[in-house]
């Protein structure tokens, strides 16, 4: 694998020939294309300032990625696509073989991330968009490849399965929490926008509830719920779910950790063959 090039995690294999032989399959796949190219219909070009904006985004992601644990993507300012509307996002959420949301799309185990930027000169909401997009780009993701099927399995902190996409809210409370924070950090002056706190608001508030009560429920273990939050955060970027599960059946009793999946599911979003 090429250095900084997306992880491709595959259940039942470690073999780096297999992994090449995913990367190359998934590189010639005729429908990844093809939404990739119905996506990039609707791009628009970056201007100057908002090249900067991406270029200063890009420069800083690496060490945060590494902080909570993540294998960090070299990506370059050309691989952050801007576009005009989400219309185009919204037609692919049922179809994507990567991650779909309101502000973009990031496809599988690629550099890309095609982010929803409506308003040129905007630097709060294309920051926060493009940070968040690319954060998906950096999180861990795997596949399921065997005859019977080649598809996803995980992004991020999302599991997928023939019954649907189980714990999408949270993977999107966890994405923006961390987009928040490195908001905070890097652009201080942007994040103190107003829009930005409005960004899966509901989902944000569940996974505060949960950290929360881990903390409450884990005297000594924990110096803060912050600390709390960051062990779901690096489970984001290695893939990691169980010390996670541990945690929340500790605070909240066995069977808590599935329950969860259930109702942050994202039944539309079902598993589909990579390959025809």
């Amino acid at each position: 694998m090429k250095e900084g090039s997306p992880e491709i995690n595959i259940i039942g294999s470690t073999s780096e020939g297999a992994k090449e032989d995913v990367r190359g399959i998934l590189e010639e796949d005729g429908m990844r294309r093809e939404i990739i190219l119905e996506v990039s219909k609707g791009e628009r070009e970056k201007s100057a300032e908002e090249t900067e904006l991406v270029v200063s985004v890009l420069d800083r992601i690496k060490e945060f990625v590494i902080k909570y644990g993540g294998k960090p993507v070299n990506c370059s300012p050309e691989n952050v696509h801007f576009l005009r509307d989400d219309s185009v996002v919204r037609e692919m959420l049922t179809q994507d073989p990567g991650s779909v949301d309101d502000q973009g799309f990031t496809p599988l185990f690629g550099k890309d991330a095609y982010v929803v930027c409506k308003t040129p000169g905007n630097n709060a909401e294309n920051a926060h968009a493009v940070v968040h997009e690319v954060l998906h780009v950096n999180s861990f993701q795997s596949l399921t490849w065997s005859e019977n099927r080649k598809g996803v399995r995980r992004v991020g902190f999302a599991v997928r399965t023939k019954n649907g996409e189980f714990f999408t809210g949270i993977n999107e409370a966890i994405i923006e929490e961390l987009t928040l924070k490195f908001l905070k950090k890097y652009f201080s002056e942007l994040a103190e926008e107003p829009v930005i706190e409005e960004f899966y608001k509901k989902e944000r508030e569940v996974l505060l509830e949960i950290t929360n009560e881990i903390y409450e429920k884990s005297p000594g273990k924990f110096n803060s719920d912050e600390d709390v939050f960051n062990v779901f955060a690096s489970s984001v970027m290695t893939g990691k779910l169980k010390e996670v599960a541990r945690l929340i059946e500790g605070a909240r009793g066995k069977g808590s950790f599935r329950e969860l999946g259930k109702i942050t599911k994202d039944g539309d979003k079902q598993p589909k063959n990579i390959t025809k």
